[in-house]
């Protein structure tokens, strides 16, 4: 178990999102890792807008945040969480011919999965 802000587990799980719709075959050990790491993501997403739409309110709209709304959303991202990356490593993401991903995608995996 690892350390992560959410602002970052929100950030790399897009990217796995992204993988997801590329439809990259895996062998089944890195499949099954990568599933279970994307589940554990996702239930975070899903907490932390349920987070969200308690303290702004339902559909809330950062482009319309106070400026002390602005900071209580801020200081939320900045929380640091546990994450099991299970021995996930960047090789075993992007070892994949298949794989379409952005250099900057690829810095963000690299330091997700330190």
């Amino acid at each position: 178990m690892v350390k992560r802000k959410i602002y970052d587990i929100m950030l790399f799980n897009n990217i796995l999102a992204k993988l997801y719709e590329q439809q990259v075959n895996y062998p089944i050990n890195i499949s099954y890792k990568l599933y279970k790491l994307k589940n554990e993501l996702d239930e975070i997403d899903n907490f932390m807008f349920l987070r969200w739409e308690s303290l702004f309110g339902e559909n809330f709209d950062t482009e319309n945040f106070t400026e002390d709304e602005i900071l209580l959303y801020n200081s939320t991202l900045n929380v640091e969480i546990e994450v099991d990356l299970f021995k996930l490593s960047l090789n075993d993401i992007i070892d994949n011919d298949k794989v379409e991903i952005t250099m900057q995608e690829i810095q963000v995996i690299d330091n997700f999965l330190r």
